[in-house]
């Protein structure tokens, strides 16, 4: 999360402290008002899980008595990454938006001071607080156990849009389908601002996954008479053509269209991108391929295929990537090796059909629970029980 530099972060930390030693409490008690900063990076990943997590957890908190619920208002810096989540949301908090990235003059600095002040007025458990993911084991409840704040039924599109008519013309969405998202370059070009999202560079392109690794899952799909819709905003189109496959990226990007397909769908495939959390607002089924991460949140169903690092072709053990962080580029000679297309494959199947047959999913997760007992990872966010379970036998070596 930004914060002012060290000089001007004098005087706001001290009207911080000063606020939180005498007023603080005060307010947080009698008002029972929150106020939530959102990250300023104009992102989905952030606005999602920051978002639909505090609101949960704002729900769970306050179950013995609803009417001790705080209302919480969400302070938002920059860009709303969708609209269409804005106005969903906004049944069941409050939103200031100060879109700092266009606002010019007086009342941009005006703005920006506020926004400092109330950096320097947060605590974790204080009248302001930082928004953060809810990530790591300690949330997993989270976006398993709390059910979601938006209601999927509820979720309408218009019919008689150019979007809607396009989509319906070649995939039927009364039968069954599935979203996949990938990371593609061509949306941090057009829609992120790389001076607040460094990753968004070309530096972090390795990150990317290749369309063509999906093909072989994409085929079984579509012989399950599972349809496979691409989505994302602003991203390079496919040359693929399948009966069963559409690419909405040949089509003006909607949100509204975006959530109402995210709220509908069977289950997701995403490749390292933060579309993930479109679809874990509505506790979509996951399977989540080449995470440059080996830990992340999920509902109980969802399971990671992750990406390997290797220095000099070898592959790293789990405490040496976690070392290397996901903020930089690799060190010269580190490298990412992605999972192969067989590997999606055998892991899709497997995933599909532990969708339709929970006693599946409990033998799984049982499997790897008892796989992983006694391992000492050294990775305190690792989520073991989301490993998938090909990637676990095939890399049980790299746990040290």
């Amino acid at each position: 999360m930004y914060r002012p530099s060290f000089i001007k972060n004098v005087f706001y930390r001290s009207l911080g402290i000063f606020f939180n030693l005498s007023l603080s409490g005060i307010l947080k008690r009698f008002l029972n008002v929150r106020f939530v900063l959102l990250s300023p990076k104009g992102r989905l990943s952030q606005f999602n899980s920051y978002v639909e997590g505090e609101l949960r957890l704002n729900n769970f908190k306050s179950l013995a008595d609803r009417s001790k619920a705080p209302k919480v208002f969400f302070i938002n810096p920059y860009e709303i990454p969708n609209n269409s989540l804005l106005k969903a949301y906004a049944a069941h908090a409050k939103f200031i938006t100060l879109d700092l990235h266009s606002t010019t003059g007086f009342k941009k600095l005006l703005r920006k001071m506020f926004y400092k002040v109330m950096l320097a007025l947060s605590r974790d458990d204080g009248f302001v607080r930082l928004g953060h993911a809810h990530s790591g084991i300690q949330y997993n409840f989270v976006w398993s156990a709390c059910p979601p704040i938006l209601d999927a039924r509820a979720i309408q599109y218009s019919v008689n849009s150019p979007e809607y008519k396009s989509l319906v013309s070649k995939v039927d969405l009364h039968k069954p389908y599935c979203l996949l998202a990938f990371r593609d370059s061509a949306y941090y070009k057009a829609h992120v601002n790389e001076s607040r999202n460094p990753q968004s560079s070309d530096s972090f392109s390795f990150r990317n996954p290749r369309f063509e690794d999906y093909i072989p899952f994409v085929d079984w799909l579509i012989s399950q008479g599972i349809q496979v819709i691409r989505v994302g905003l602003k991203i390079d189109p496919l040359d693929f053509c399948r009966d069963g496959f559409y690419d909405l990226s040949g089509v003006g990007y909607s949100s509204d269209l975006d959530v109402f397909l995210a709220s509908q769908c069977k289950f997701m495939i995403i490749g390292a991108c933060g579309y993930f959390y479109q679809g874990a607002i509505f506790n979509k089924p996951t399977l989540v391929t080449h995470s440059y991460s080996v830990y992340f949140n999920g509902s109980d169903f969802s399971v990671l295929l992750p990406s390997k690092y290797q220095r000099n072709g070898v592959d790293l053990t789990l405490s040496e990537t976690y070392i290397l962080g996901i903020n930089e580029p690799p060190p010269k000679g580190i490298s990412l090796k992605h999972p192969s297309p067989a590997e999606i494959l055998a892991e899709g199947v497997k995933f599909v059909r532990m969708l339709d047959d929970p006693s599946e999913i409990r033998r799984c997760k049982e499997k790897l629970q008892r796989s992983l007992l006694g391992l000492d990872l050294g990775i305190d966010r690792l989520a073991k029980d989301r490993l998938s379970e090909e990637w676990l036998i095939s890399n049980f070596r790299l746990y040290d």
